[in-house]
């Protein structure tokens, strides 16, 4: 036997239930950022709520073409939070690389950091897409 089964199904539970368990403990460090449970369970509602007004329903797929950041996280936990999926994008991607991982990705919005919205920007001047930017 493994142990008790846990009360929690989702990671989104999980998050939930150490916020209020230890709301002021340590949750993540990432690059010289940090946030507790508390406000990591705060900004990833904040976010799948943001998300949700953008349109993104569960079983959508959010794209994140950022550097490794806080705010990675905080789209992948809103993500989870609404049922959407993660879809994290090589930050290394440029033209026709970058083209095709976003056609077949078929992502409800894209979320792009100030190094690689240029990027995504150039991509949306050649071509017509549906795709929301957060």
């Amino acid at each position: 036997m493994l142990g008790p089964y846990p009360q929690w199904k989702t990671i989104a539970e999980l998050l939930r239930a150490r916020a209020q368990a230890r709301p002021a403990d340590l949750a993540i460090s990432i690059v010289g950022n940090s946030l507790t449970y508390a406000e990591l369970d705060r900004l990833t509602d904040r976010v799948g709520a943001n998300l949700a007004a953008l349109g993104v329903k569960k079983g959508d797929r959010v794209a994140s073409f950022a550097y490794n950041c806080i705010e990675q996280v905080l789209v992948w936990f809103g993500c989870m939070k609404i049922g959407a999926i993660w879809v994290p994008f090589n930050v290394a991607l440029i033209g026709s690389d970058l083209k095709y991982t976003l056609e077949d990705a078929a992502p409800k919005v894209i979320v792009a950091d100030s190094e690689t919205r240029p990027r995504i920007d150039a991509l949306f001047a050649s071509g017509r897409y549906d795709i929301k930017l957060f």
